[in-house]
């Protein structure tokens, strides 16, 4: 009984020590992985609501980023992030930055980091560009040139494009110019005192254009946005023609095709007019050397 005592014993103090390994000497947690990171909209500016938004694996506790414009500008901010279905982020208003002298647009590194429950991190970054102003406006034309006749019309379109970056409200006026003052006059759909507007939105100006004298005009668009001053322009070429043909001539003919030598021969030459339906008053017939040096004028 003894000898089984020591044996039973034995086992248990194995089984013990075996247990107090499993508890002091368990293995480290893995460290946390990023999947993918977003970082909008890029560019941004000032004021504008900015967008950070990281997937991470599910053992992540804590996330949180920075934003951090060094060496350009001496400053960072940090992001809390929150947990929001699988998705660690934020939105935020853009935070205001001072723009060395003469810099419209600089670059800052958006860094995000993640923590499980042992305090373990990862880490992923995106470069994003930010700008004084998001707010723009852009100006296109349908046609570059346009060809009508005199005493009839045609139709352009212009494509007005405007971007802003916040909620500010904005009043967007286009105006046009023709040179030389007259010889063409339009209509269009433009509506009057222009647009107002705090959102991303396009424009279309639907016009028709009358030829009312035979030359050439340069009629000018403008576009401005009238808080800011910012604007932008096109030109388009119009030529207004008088709506006649120029006849031409087809190459000479005759009957007879030939004659004999100090023979006197009659021989009638034959031509066609073409492209016009509008008869010209003469043709006249010339006779010239083989350089075209005029000889005499036969009729």
């Amino acid at each position: 009984m003894h000898k089984t005592s020591l044996r039973w014993s034995t086992i248990v103090g194995i089984c013990l020590s075996f247990i107090m390994l499993a508890i002091f000497h368990q293995p480290a947690l893995g460290a946390p992985t990023i999947e993918s990171m977003e970082a909008t909209p890029d560019p941004v500016a000032p004021g504008v609501q900015f967008t950070i938004k990281v997937k991470a694996s599910a053992d992540v506790t804590f996330a949180f980023a920075q934003i951090d414009f060094r060496p350009t500008l001496p400053m960072f901010f940090p992001v809390q992030l929150i947990f929001n279905g699988i998705y660690w982020t934020n939105t935020i208003p853009f935070i205001g930055i001072t723009f060395p002298p003469g810099v419209n647009s600089i670059s800052a590194i958006v860094r995000a980091t993640v923590m499980n429950a042992a305090r373990q991190p990862a880490m992923q970054e995106k470069t994003i560009t930010v700008k004084q102003s998001l707010l723009s406006v852009t100006l296109e034309a349908g046609l570059d040139t346009m060809n009508i006749n005199v005493g009839d019309s045609d139709y352009i379109a212009f494509t007005i494009n405007f971007q802003t970056g916040g909620a500010t409200t904005y009043h967007v006026i286009a105006e046009q110019t023709v040179s030389p003052f007259s010889g063409i006059t339009w209509t269009s759909d433009y509506p009057p005192g222009g647009w107002t507007t705090n959102t991303n939105i396009t424009w279309v100006i639907n016009e028709q254009v009358f030829g009312n004298v035979v030359g050439t005009y340069e009629l000018k668009k403008t576009v401005k946005i009238l808080e800011t001053g910012n604007q932008t322009e096109v030109t388009v070429i119009v030529n207004v023609l008088s709506g006649i043909e120029e006849p031409q001539l087809l190459p000479l003919g005759s009957v007879p095709d030939g004659v004999n030598v100090s023979v006197p021969t009659d021989v009638t030459f034959t031509t066609t007019v073409t492209g016009s339906e509008v008869l010209p008053s003469q043709v006249i017939l010339e006779r010239v050397d083989a350089v075209g040096n005029l000889l005499e004028t036969l009729g």
